[in-house]
């Protein structure tokens, strides 16, 4: 798996380009500003794509559309340490797969990280929580009548951003098991994945 990094801190992109490398992905290059973002998508067409949300020349979200266009089989998983709720919503309405603050542990960015390279997607509980009072999209939180005990506990450790070894090794149970309880708590809700139920989880909620 390979990845690409945009960030104009360099101490932030150098301590994680590390802990990446630390786990297998290969980083295939760097940048530092927005306009870096393209032409480094379009040179290594990487598996994923690390981009702060806030760079010297303009908000990544302004340069989503052209990076998908550029390659298109890359997921993007978006840093940020702003405190701007419009950006947010901008982020997540573009449907990135993994969004994150730059505040988060840098094993949990990492996981995240290793998780959209992955194919999944990965949102911080934080990011949630806060969209989740921004949005009231959604099932109601009576629709969490449909769910059973070990559905909620699920749930809840989807509106943490747990992932499924996390999920297992907490509840005593195997993966497969996460997997299927996981299934069952978006076809019961209506929710397309993850990220939609950790949003309605802290909208309902049902974190602690």
């Amino acid at each position: 798996m390979t990845l690409v990094m945009v960030d104009d801190h360099p101490l932030v992109r150098s301590a994680l380009v590390q802990l990446l490398r630390a786990q297998g992905l290969e980083v295939a290059g760097e940048g530092s500003r927005r306009a870096d973002l393209v032409p480094l998508l379009a040179r290594h067409r990487p598996t994923v794509a690390v981009v702060d949300l806030l760079l010297p020349d303009g908000p990544v979200t302004d340069a989503l559309a052209a990076a998908r266009e550029a390659s298109p089989g890359t997921a993007f998983f978006v840093l940020t340490s702003a405190d701007d709720d419009s950006q947010l919503l901008l982020v997540m309405r573009a449907r990135v797969e993994g969004f994150w603050l730059k505040t988060a542990h840098p094993e949990q960015l990492v996981a995240g990280v290793l998780e959209v390279a992955r194919g999944r997607r990965s949102i911080d509980p934080e990011v949630a929580a806060r969209l989740a009072s921004l949005e009231g999209r959604g099932p109601s939180a009576a629709a969490l009548q449909r769910l059973t005990d070990r559905e909620l506990e699920t749930l809840a450790a989807l509106g943490r951003g747990e992932t499924n070894q996390q999920m297992a090794e907490s509840m005593g149970v195997a993966v497969v098991t996460v997997k299927t309880h996981v299934s069952n708590v978006l076809a019961k809700l209506g929710l397309r994945d993850r990220t939609e139920a950790a949003v309605f989880a802290w909208r309902a909620g049902v974190v602690r």
